[in-house]
């Protein structure tokens, strides 16, 4: 027994000591002494993994749970191997095992949900990503991981808190800076994005994904110069990543290389190891490209492609039930009598209409004045109705006075923190057409402009984009003309019963007629001439929304009409257009 006890002694001498062939053959020995010793077979796979022999590792880890089977560490390794091995269904059931033996492990939940994400379960992943959590709310990794489907979910306000804590726990973790950038990138909030690429290149400077970020800002703010500089000594070694052709392509006229830019994209497209969100991605930017050099037919089956991996469905009959509730609640009658809130302010511009139908370019027109700020897309209207007490807009015909004044003072506070000193303040969502009857309310005095575009470009366009989330109709020819249509319904709604004052703008006639049409909006809005607003794209400003570059560009008409190039494939649409 001491020669045994002796004999495994120096084999694990040897395992510290760096001499691990040494130690295997001590290891052999041991297990031909004894067949039934399980910690000598787990660490002989250890030793045959270690030395990249996963075939053999594999068979000495099965034999070890066999010969311990209440072991849960031994079963956990082998379902690493085993998940290395690509053999996902076998691992999950040792980890599964290795849970029902110590459910309080969090490597274990951790590793079961990177398995269970790999087989496409993402609910279950997420859960497992949880579990971990709460076994070790320290767990980075865990952190990270459950954060990275929240985020492409939309749900970003718990994704964000996640991610922090991620790198604050492993600060040099390159995909949670990147991750948390991009997170950040979607709210619009471009410097703390700009700030996290900025830190994962300093921890990896070759990046592929940092890069792509920092130059896609960089292109958004206008600085394309910078952005190609940035992007370029990348594309050297990382052309072929996704999120870096992607914003190539985006550059790629400004270079005049175009040609190499779809020929990029096309062959990333045929990829069949991309995931769903970088495939999009990709899909989307080589329909832009097709489209920019004439190519209609490949542009629409690229665009087609990218609409087909959208995950979320669209509730048609939850969105019409709420249009219908709208109406039938902010009646004439009701409006006539109903309460409105004290402060008479002028400040908010509200500008709506359907999204692609115009309203940042009205927002960039009407900001280029000195006494406006355009705040872009905020959602606080409709946040503030889901605050009312009740259900929104059911609740509506009980709605106090007092209620509307702190609604009101709330909605206020936000414009000034993001303005003290301007005279008026554009809020250009354009789903608060959606809202009018409780804007009324809130601001009988305030201004609502409402921009219509030809309904074919407009939801043609809404095709083209890539949304988030939100716009879940968009993926859908049919969806597009039926949302349309109820856009239409309820803004008729509003020419009747409405008594805020609204002007509408047609999106072909402020092309056509550029000074007529800025200056009646100037004039709606009580805003003195200022020739500047005819030249609107000078003027450097964040722009948050998908029409970043369109708005930087003096107007132009080839968006007019655009559907032309495309009515081959419209049918759906025309259809549900009526």
């Amino acid at each position: 027994m001491e020669s045994v006890l002796n004999h495994l002694l120096e084999a694990n001498r040897c395992l510290q000591a760096g001499q691990l062939a040494q130690a295997e053959s001590l290891f052999m020995r041991e297990i031909e002494r004894d067949p039934t010793n399980a910690s000598v077979m787990h660490q002989l796979g250890v030793l045959a993994h270690q030395r990249g022999d996963g075939v053999e590792a594999v068979a000495f880890l099965r034999r070890a749970v066999a010969a311990a089977p209440g072991n849960d560490l031994f079963a956990n390794n082998l379902g690493v191997l085993l998940e290395q091995q690509g053999d996902l269904i076998e691992a999950l059931a040792c980890y599964e095992a290795a849970l029902a033996l110590n459910p309080e492990r969090a490597g274990v939940h951790f590793n079961r949900a990177n398995t269970q994400r790999a087989l496409g379960r993402e609910a279950e992943a997420r859960e497992g990503f949880r579990d971990a959590i709460q076994c070790d709310e320290n767990h980075a990794s865990a952190l990270h991981n459950l954060a990275v489907p929240l985020k492409e979910n939309g749900e970003r306000e718990e994704a964000e808190p996640l991610f922090r804590r991620s790198i604050a726990l492993d600060p040099q973790n390159v995909d949670a800076h990147v991750n948390l950038g991009a997170l950040l990138q979607s709210l619009g909030r471009l410097e703390e994005s700009l700030a996290c690429y900025r830190a994962a290149a300093q921890l990896q400077p070759e990046s592929p994904e940092a890069a792509a970020g920092e130059a896609t800002i960089l292109e958004q703010r206008g600085e394309v110069d910078a952005a190609c500089e940035r992007l370029l000594p990348v594309m050297r070694h990382s052309s072929a990543h996704p999120d870096v052709a992607t914003i190539f392509a985006s550059l790629a006229r400004r270079l005049q290389r175009e040609d190499e830019a779809l020929e990029l994209l096309t062959r990333i497209a045929e990829r069949t190891d991309l995931v769903r969100e970088k495939m999009q991605a990709v899909l989307f930017a080589l329909g832009r490209l097709h489209d920019a050099l004439g190519h209609f037919e490949k542009a629409f089956h690229s665009y087609e492609r990218g609409n087909q991996l959208h995950l979320h469905a669209f509730d048609s009959a939850t969105f019409h039930a709420f249009a219908d509730s709208v109406m039938s609640t902010f009646s004439a009658t009701f409006l006539r009598k109903a309460p409105r809130a004290k402060s008479g302010s002028e400040l908010p511009i509200f500008v709506v209409g359907m999204p692609r139908s115009g309203t940042s370019l009205v927002e960039q027109i009407l900001a280029t004045h000195p006494a406006v700020f355009g705040a872009g897309e905020l959602a606080e209207i409709e946040l503030l109705a889901l605050a009312l007490p009740g259900r929104y807009p059911e609740c509506i015909p009980t709605i106090t006075q007092d209620a509307l004044d702190v609604a009101a003072a709330r909605y206020l506070s936000t414009l000034r923190q993001l303005a003290p000193d301007a005279a008026r303040v554009v809020d250009k969502m354009p789903g608060n057409f959606m809202h009018l009857g409780f804007i009324e309310l809130l601001f009988p005095k305030a201004r609502v402009v409402h921009i219509q575009r030809d309904p074919l470009d407009t939801c043609l366009s809404c095709y083209f984009q890539n949304f988030n989330n939100g716009h879940e109709y968009s993926s859908d020819l049919t969806q597009l003309g039926e949302v349309y249509r109820a856009y239409e319904r309820v803004m008729a709604h509003w020419r009747k019963v409405a008594r805020v004052p609204l002007l509408e703008v047609r999106y072909e006639d402020l092309v056509h007629h550029q000074e007529r049409e800025t200056r009646r909006l100037l004039d709606f809005c009580g805003l003195s001439w200022d020739a500047a607003c005819l030249s609107f794209h000078k003027t450097r400003r964040e722009v948050r929304t998908a029409s970043y570059d369109q708005v930087r560009q003096p107007l132009y008409q080839s968006s007019a009409g655009r559907h032309a190039n495309y009515a081959a494939f419209l049918a759906p649409l025309r259809a549900a257009l009526g």
